[in-house]
C-alpha cells in the first residue's frame, strides 16, 4: 500500500466514524443522509455510497470522485462484502458546489435530522434562546428542490456562501467546517438548538408563566456573534 493509498484508508476511516456518530445520535436514517470530505492533496473529495446501510458502513462504502463526480477507482480498493456494485450519493453535485464556492471548507455534512426537518417546513428564524441558538439565527432554508438535482446543489451552495448551516425544505440540513469534527459538530449543535427552540414554543402552549419566553438580549447576541462565528 503507497503512502497516499495509507492516507486516504485514514481519511475514509474518518468519514465512517462521524457517519457512526451522527446514526447514534439519529440524525442520519438507515439509507438517507450523506458525508463527504476534501481531500487535501488535490481536487477530489471522499463520499459515503448512496443508498447503503449507514448503521453498518466501512471504509470500502466511501468513494473518491474527482471534481466532475466521476469516480476514482484506487489500487486495491476493497470490494464491498455483498459484491454489489456501490455508487457515490445522489447528492455528490450538491458537495461539490458547496466546495467549489467555499475553498475553506473541508467536510460537509447532509443528514435528514428529525427536528432540523420539521424547522425547515416554516419560515421562522431560529430565536437566540441559548449560544448555541446564536449560531443559527441568521440561518437560510433552501426552497424545495429534487434530490440530486443541479437546482438544489444551486440553490444550497448559495445559501452556504456564508455561515455554516442551512436547512433544506421538506430535506434535512446541510452543514460545513473546515473539518469533519466542525462539520458534525455543526450538526449536532443545529439539533439541539431546534430541540429547545421546539420545547420552548411547547413550554409557553402549555401556559407556563411570562408572556414570552426570554432571549438572549441584542447587544450581547451581537457580541456574541463575533466570537463565534466572525
Amino acid at each position: 500500500m503507497t503512502d497516499t493509498d495509507s492516507s486516504r484508508l485514514e481519511l475514509k476511516r474518518a468519514v465512517v466514524g462521524a457517519v457512526n456518530e451522527l446514526y447514534e445520535h439519529e440524525l442520519i436514517t438507515p439509507t438517507g443522509g450523506n458525508l463527504s470530505l476534501r481531500c487535501p492533496d488535490s481536487d477530489h473529495i471522499l463520499i459515503t455510497a448512496s443508498q447503503i446501510f449507514k448503521g453498518d458502513l466501512g471504509p470500502e462504502h466511501i468513494l473518491e470522485v474527482d471534481s466532475k463526480g466521476k469516480t476514482v477507482e484506487a489500487e486495491g480498493q476493497e470490494t464491498p462484502p455483498s459484491g454489489r456494485r456501490i455508487r457515490p450519493s445522489v447528492e455528490t453535485g450538491l458537495h461539490l458546489a458547496i466546495y467549489a464556492i467555499r475553498p475553506d471548507v473541508g467536510a460537509v455534512v447532509h443528514t435528514h435530522a428529525p427536528l432540523a426537518t420539521v424547522w425547515g417546513l416554516f419560515d421562522e428564524p431560529v430565536a437566540a434562546f441559548t449560544i448555541d441558538c446564536i449560531r443559527f439565527t441568521e440561518m437560510r432554508v433552501v426552497p424545495f428542490a429534487a434530490p440530486g438535482s443541479r437546482e438544489l446543489a444551486t440553490l444550497a451552495s448559495e445559501a452556504l456562501r456564508r455561515g455554516s448551516a442551512t436547512l433544506l425544505r421538506n430535506h434535512g440540513l446541510v452543514t460545513v467546517g473546515k473539518d469533519m469534527r466542525e462539520a458534525v459538530n455543526m450538526a449536532l449543535a443545529l439539533e439541539e438548538s431546534l430541540r429547545i427552540v421546539l420545547l420552548t414554543r411547547m413550554a409557553r402552549l402549555c401556559g407556563l408563566a411570562g408572556e414570552e419566553p426570554a432571549v438572549i438580549p441584542t447587544k450581547a447576541v451581537d457580541f456574541l456573534k463575533k466570537i463565534m462565528i466572525g
